[in-house]
């Protein structure tokens, strides 16, 4: 963490969002024992050293605990932010007669350079039919967007940015 000069530790109070390398973090375990480690040995490893950050360079974000960058994002941004993504999909819900409350999302696909996070997530949104009314879907893909600067090494980020946009399946 120490190498990147643009975004030093000293920056983690700034931060939102702290997603740890787990891949990396087990990578350097195995470096070190020389031999195969379980997949979850790298995350007693990732929670001791997100609470350092968190008490000792008072970081005071969310951290996002996962296998890897898409997962960590496929699992988190639909709760962090479903009141923009029903914001973003309010039209296209509008056109049925449902009531969507489950958003599933299922793929993700994270790049990270030298300034930003960028990633797509795809997945559903179910909803229930209002059964009063004719039927016009209630399901709808969504597609997600979104991007964040780093703001301290490769793993802590600032406020992100996203937009959502679904199409109703109407069969």
């Amino acid at each position: 963490m120490t190498e990147d000069y643009k975004y030093p530790i000293d920056n983690f109070v700034k931060g939102r969002y702290l997603i740890p390398d787990i891949a990396l973090i087990k990578s350097r375990l195995i470096d070190i024992y020389a031999q195969p480690i379980d997949d979850s040995s790298a995350y007693p490893v990732a929670r001791n050293i997100s609470d350092f950050i968190q008490n000792s360079i008072q970081f005071s974000g969310q951290i996002w605990l996962a296998d890897s960058l898409e997962t960590a994002l496929v699992d988190e941004v639909g709760r962090e932010f479903i009141s923009q993504i029903n914001d973003d999909l309010s039209g296209e819900m509008a056109t049925t007669n449902a009531i969507f409350d489950e958003l599933i999302l299922e793929d993700g696909v994270a790049s990270l350079d030298s300034r930003h996070i960028s990633f797509e997530l795809s997945g559903m949104y179910h909803g229930e039919q209002d059964r009063e009314r004719p039927f016009s879907g209630s399901d709808m893909r969504v597609s997600i967007s979104g991007k964040a600067d780093r703001v301290a090494t490769n793993i802590c980020f600032g406020r992100f940015e996203i937009e959502a946009d679904g199409n109703i399946i109407d069969f």
